[in-house]
């Protein structure tokens, strides 16, 4: 199912697209609060990644001018199943109309990791990115630390094409990015289910 619409005429339309475990819907109002507290907190960011203060008035701002989805961008929540609960949100963004090859990521809750959902999560988004928005390419990066988010990009049929030393600054010290990749000729030969789930 398409999440494609636009504000106004653009997150109003947008289809939850759902997995087993986990769906992808447009960020509502109520979901401001805590996604603010997520992003100013060190803990949910960890050690793989940059941490700096977020505003909420900036989250406010945005939300009432697009809902989160724009032309080259967009991030949607992540809502599990059973029980119902916002537990993170997936985005994307440079996607730009010529070259068709977003860079994607995803961030959870501490206490939903480690149960399935980023992988289901991120794989929904990549499905979305080439089936609906007819994306050439999509790219993710992570630092080189971040091993099971390494092997959640394998899991769904990305592939490692390179490492960018020094690429990161997290924490006080550099830090070498991993850059991963698919094809749309791999998505689609790739399986639907997510292997081992």
């Amino acid at each position: 199912m398409s999440l494609t619409g636009r504000r106004g005429d653009m997150t109003s339309r947008i289809i939850p697209v759902h997995g087993r475990l986990v769906r992808l819907r447009p960020v509502q109002h109520e979901d401001l609060p805590l996604f603010t507290i997520w992003e100013n907190d060190p803990a949910v960011s960890g050690a793989h990644g940059p941490f700096t203060f977020h505003s909420a008035t900036g989250h406010e701002k945005e939300f009432a001018e697009n809902g989160f989805i724009g032309r080259e961008h967009g991030m949607l929540a992540v809502e599990t199943l059973r029980p119902v609960e916002f537990v993170g949100v997936v985005a994307y963004f440079r996607f730009t109309p010529l070259e068709r090859s977003p860079e994607f990521g995803c961030q959870l809750a501490v206490e939903a990791r480690g149960k399935g959902y980023g992988a289901e999560a991120q794989r929904l988004l990549v499905d979305h990115l080439f089936g609906h928005l007819g994306a050439h390419r999509v790219v993710a990066r992570t630092a080189a630390s971040n091993l099971a988010e390494q092997a959640i990009l394998r899991k769904i049929g990305l592939t490692q094409e390179g490492v960018l030393r020094k690429e990161g600054y997290f924490h006080g010290a550099w830090a070498d990015i991993v850059l991963f990749g698919m094809l749309q000729e791999e998505w689609a030969t790739f399986p639907r289910r997510i292997a081992g789930s």
